[in-house]
């Protein structure tokens, strides 16, 4: 193929548009998962100008990285295809896994994971050739794709998964989720000959050191670290004197406020009644009432005196009529019983 030729889009690749923006909705799918893909799908139809010519040029091997010593292949290998329908199945497969999982992580940290298990998955296949062919008598295989990424996100997700048993390739059997990739594994080598077994074994490997070893701690450790240089003053945002208070913490302060903590149940109805008639006064233009000075062990205020004020007074005079005069009511008896 001609370097600066582009690739006519075949079968797999009007597949793959269809279910991107026809069935799963590309707005439905995080941005570094779908971005992803679109650059994947560039790739393959070399849409722009690119380091290699074929994929023979970045296909990763023993020879080529472990005796030629050119690592650069552990990252482009991962993002070269042999054919559209390998590239269809491929991202098909990545589009699930990476909507659950960008969710869980975020866009940044899930966009770590990716190139961290990029690099390692390629690591580690040529690790298991370099052992095959001097243990096992095997041959030198050269491998393309993002299958070994995309087995270690599998193995993450079927982590993380509630679900306990599922189905693996379609196929109705029903297994526990923590070994579908295994099954999965040995029915594509069946299935199909040509894929890497060991690309797919390395990427299980890598997604079982994330979930089961020290790789996630060693990862969030590098993270965490390179965060703090980067970004220094966002880890102790929360933390300073001028961060304003979470919403639980806030309707704690102001309850403390307005009833402070060790009152009864009959000091805070009292304290709620003041706080209240105070905010009816306000909103009447009425001064406000001052604190009581009664305290628990303090019985009510008798009736007649004003509820507030630190002496008692005695109650206002009746008004004139209110009861009647005694010598006048005695004259009245008297004047009725001479009459007879």
């Amino acid at each position: 193929m001609h370097p600066g030729r582009r690739r006519q889009p075949g079968l797999g690749i009007m597949l793959l548009f269809y279910q991107i923006f026809g069935v799963i909705g590309y707005e439905n799918i995080p941005p570094v998962t779908l971005g992803t893909i679109g650059l994947q799908a560039a790739i393959f139809l070399r849409l722009f100008k690119l380091p290699w010519y074929k994929p023979t040029h970045v296909c990763v091997s023993a020879y080529n990285v472990w005796t030629k010593k050119e690592y650069s292949r552990l990252i482009f290998a991962a993002f070269e295809h042999a054919d559209d329908w390998h590239l269809y199945y491929n991202m098909l497969s990545f589009a699930i896994k990476g909507r659950s999982l960008e969710r869980r992580f975020g866009s940044v940290r899930f966009a770590y994971v990716l190139a961290v298990f990029t690099v390692l998955t390629n690591a580690v296949l040529v690790a298991l050739n370099v052992l095959a062919i001097k243990h096992l008598g095997d041959n030198d295989q050269c491998a393309v794709g993002f299958s070994g990424v995309i087995f270690a996100l599998k193995v993450l997700t079927t982590y993380y998964d509630s679900n306990h048993l599922t189905q693996v390739m379609g196929i109705p059997i029903v297994i526990p989720a923590r070994y579908a990739v295994w099954v999965e594994l040995l029915l594509i080598q069946l299935f199909v000959p040509n894929a890497s077994f060991y690309g797919h074994l390395a990427g299980i490997l890598v997604g079982m050191a994330y979930v089961k070893g020290p790789l996630k701690w060693i990862m969030d450790l590098v993270y965490s670290l390179v965060k703090g240089i980067l970004f220094p003053s966002s880890l102790n945002t929360r933390f300073t004197p001028r961060a304003e208070p979470s919403g639980y913490a806030r309707a704690r302060e102001q309850y403390n406020e307005y009833v402070p903590p060790g009152m009864s149940e009959e000091e805070q109805v009292r304290r709620a009644m003041e706080e209240s008639l105070q905010g009816e006064s306000r909103s009447n233009g009425v001064p406000p009432y001052s604190s009581p000075p009664f305290t628990s062990n303090m019985p009510p205020p008798p009736p007649g005196f004003i509820f507030g004020e630190t002496s008692p007074r005695e109650p206002p005079p009746p008004p004139p009529g209110f009861y009647p005069d005694l010598n006048d009511l005695r004259s009245r008896r008297e004047a009725r019983f001479t009459r007879f």
